[in-house]
């Protein structure tokens, strides 16, 4: 499984493989990688936007992911709960797909 941050403004990306789909994993990939990006720059992380998914959602008070949020004083905004987006019904795995194809020519260009 991937864990992507992408920052629309700036047009960073970052990618990080886990084995596992869980809030401390979300919460590791903000503090091993996204945090400390932002932190080099002097840059405040002061809101993310994710979907609505339980690695993100949670009471702050037991969901790692939310705890983190709150520790580092970061605004969670979700996504609407209606997914807008074309044939994603009938297709789920297509972005997974397209960040997998992504970090496949990234890899085989950089290193």
């Amino acid at each position: 499984m991937t864990s992507p941050f992408i920052d629309t403004y700036s047009k960073v990306a970052t990618v990080k493989l886990y084995d596992r789909k869980i809030a401390l994993v979300a919460a590791d990939m903000l503090n091993d990688r996204v945090v400390p990006l932002y932190d080099s720059y002097d840059i405040p992380l002061m809101r993310i936007l994710t979907d609505r998914g339980t690695e993100y959602c949670g009471a702050r008070e037991h969901h790692e992911f939310q705890l983190y949020l709150a520790i580092e004083d970061i605004e969670h905004t979700k996504t609407k709960a209606k997914d807008t987006l074309p044939n994603s019904s009938a297709n789920p795995s297509r972005p997974n797909l397209l960040l997998i194809n992504f970090v496949s020519t990234f890899i085989s260009e950089n290193c």
